[in-house]
């Protein structure tokens, strides 16, 4: 399909006028002298930084997608005091107090990545600033659903084989205890005078 001049004019302007106008990485006019189409599509594609406004969280986006992310409001409840501001910020926010950051556990730097989910062979991830252990779970449940399904089952598998293992154990030494034999001193107990009772014997009636 060989694509008319008109039209290849149309999607030029309306690449410049999406790069200039409506992102916000540029003001003013749009320039006269339009670029190549090809130049302005691969320039809407790069990757560009933006940032969490009440967290700093940092995350990539295309740069294309940034005019609907700057759009977006916070509208989460827990934090009313940020209902309504901006969600999203090219510049990360000043004077954040400092929070503990967790680390996805697909994340190689992960402390128990070698030790517990390398095995797997998942892809990795990236994901280092989490703010609490429970947003690793969901980031894991959500970002990672299937792999998360397998490393929770062989975790339960691995439980119950454990369970089953000290359940053995437990029964192993009950039957060794058993099967031992009574020390000299335990065959017959003691009077309160030290002396052992005297066994009666029953007389035969005649």
């Amino acid at each position: 399909m060989v694509m008319s001049m008109d039209r290849m004019n149309e999607l030029m302007q309306e690449a410049e006028r999406q790069s200039l106008d409506n992102d916000g990485f540029g003001e003013g006019p749009v320039r006269q002298t339009l670029q190549p189409l090809a130049v302005q599509l691969n320039k809407a594609s790069t990757p560009v930084t933006i940032y969490e406004t009440r967290t700093g969280d940092a995350r990539q986006i295309l740069r294309h997608y940034w005019p609907a992310a700057r759009r977006k409001k916070h509208n989460d409840p827990q934090f009313p005091e940020w209902l309504g501001k901006p969600l999203f910020s090219l510049t990360p926010p000043a004077n954040l107090p400092e929070r503990p950051r967790f680390m996805c556990y697909l994340n190689p730097k992960h402390p128990d990545y070698e030790a517990k989910f390398a095995q797997f062979h998942f892809a990795a991830c990236s994901a280092a600033h989490l703010p609490s252990l429970a947003e690793v779970e969901s980031h894991a449940e959500h970002k990672h659903r299937d792999e998360w399904k397998k490393i929770k089952k062989a975790q339960d598998d691995a439980r119950q084989e454990e369970g089953l293992r000290l359940q053995r154990e437990m029964v192993n030494t009950l039957i060794a205890q058993r099967e031992q034999p009574p020390r000299a001193d335990e065959q017959q107990p003691l009077a309160v005078n030290g002396e052992r009772p005297q066994k009666r014997t029953r007389r035969k009636r005649k």
